[in-house]
């Protein structure tokens, strides 16, 4: 890990979901989670998925807002005053990412209400698909996939699993 963060700062644009640390089973991977909690590099078990967008308690306040409204219409900076009025934490944190997005399709326009919130929903399912941080995965669940830094762990690639060949290389 300290030679990711090396490289880190080295980077002016360094991204961590860009980046995975690969090991023969989820158990070694759980130091390297509290490594990165400990020093607030965002990371992400490739065994958990993030609870549904749509469901959480922040999204569904902010479209409660939303269809609250008097105006039929909402511009960029209500959106953002809003996410701005509340405590900071990982779901708000996940909703200003939306707003920048959204900021950046439509120059901060004024939208319908309905066409955000149909909007929203779409980059909600999105957003369960895209790598949020480092990566911590076995090399079974990395086949296929691509990374610009990897990291492998030592540790239980000596065993032998009954599915595999024992006097595979």
């Amino acid at each position: 890990m300290t030679e990711l963060q090396r490289l880190a700062g080295l980077s002016s644009n360094w991204d961590w979901s860009t980046c995975a640390v690969i090991a023969r089973e989820w158990k070694y991977l759980d130091p390297v989670r509290a490594f990165c909690e400990t020093y607030h590099i965002p990371v992400q078990m490739g065994n958990e998925e993030i609870p549904s967008f749509w469901h959480l308690r922040e999204t569904r306040e902010f479209v409660e807002w939303l269809r609250g409204r008097d105006t039929r219409l909402v511009e960029g900076a209500d959106l953002a005053d809003w996410v701005d009025a509340h405590p900071p934490g990982p779901w708000i944190e996940l909703l200003r990412e939306a707003l920048d997005e959204h900021a950046l399709e439509t120059g901060g326009a004024e939208v319908p209400v309905d066409h955000f919130i149909e909007w929203l929903a779409e980059w909600g399912r999105d957003i369960r698909r895209r790598q949020r941080g480092l990566l911590l995965l076995t090399a079974h669940r990395a086949k296929g996939l691509e990374f610009d830094h990897i990291a492998v762990l030592d540790g239980g690639w000596d065993k032998v699993d009954r599915s595999e060949d024992p006097d595979a290389p």
